[in-house]
């Protein structure tokens, strides 16, 4: 069966026949679902690991993150500053304040800074926050709330990897899977050793 190239129909297998030659669609990691084969992919195993796929448009997104996170150091230490008060409330509101304190932290990477006591001295921000953040009886809620943000967010995803030990991320998702499964129950602390 012969093919007329010059209008587009070609012969034998690169004809599309079998699925030979067509492009396949991708799972992408930052919108933690597949794409069809019209979507345009970017290689991220740099950030997340062998094999990782990204459309276009989530990978300029995380870019355009990370070329102005060292123009908004001092923005994101104001930011963190002004929560560093709200993460003190014991009611709903306080979770979600911490939960956003821990988010902005790690995707402003300065989460390593913060740990080592740099920012302690200057912007009265340190390790005790963000032990604070996990020792209000909600500690599981704000574990599984973090994880939940990472599922939309490629940046906050590739910033946890950079400023997390593979360890604590392994045993924060034991946590936020034991948030899940025992989500009614009464001792929400249970098993959290952060």
């Amino acid at each position: 069966m012969g093919g007329n190239k010059k209008h587009g129909y070609m012969s034998g297998n690169r004809a599309g026949r079998n699925g030979v030659g067509q492009p396949k669609g991708f799972y992408c990691e930052a919108c933690q679902k597949d794409h069809g084969p019209s979507v345009e992919k970017v290689g991220i195993s740099s950030w997340l690991g062998t094999g990782a796929l990204t459309c276009n448009k989530k990978y300029l997104q995380a870019k355009q993150h990370e070329f102005n996170m060292n123009d908004k150091r001092n923005s994101f230490i104001n930011i963190l500053k002004r929560r560093k008060m709200k993460i003190r409330s014991d009611d709903e509101s306080g979770t979600k304040h911490r939960i956003d304190f821990m988010i902005i932290l790690l995707k402003s990477g300065l989460y390593k800074e913060l740990m080592r006591y740099d920012l302690f001295d200057e912007h009265n921000i340190g390790e005790r926050d963000v032990d604070k953040c996990f020792e209000m009886g909600d500690g599981r809620e704000v574990v599984h709330g973090i994880l939940e943000a990472c599922k939309g967010d490629l940046w906050l995803r590739v910033s946890m990897n950079r400023e997390l030990e593979e360890q604590q991320l392994k045993h924060w998702n034991e946590i936020s899977q034991r948030h899940l499964k025992e989500i009614s129950s009464n001792d929400p602390q249970l098993g959290l050793e952060i």
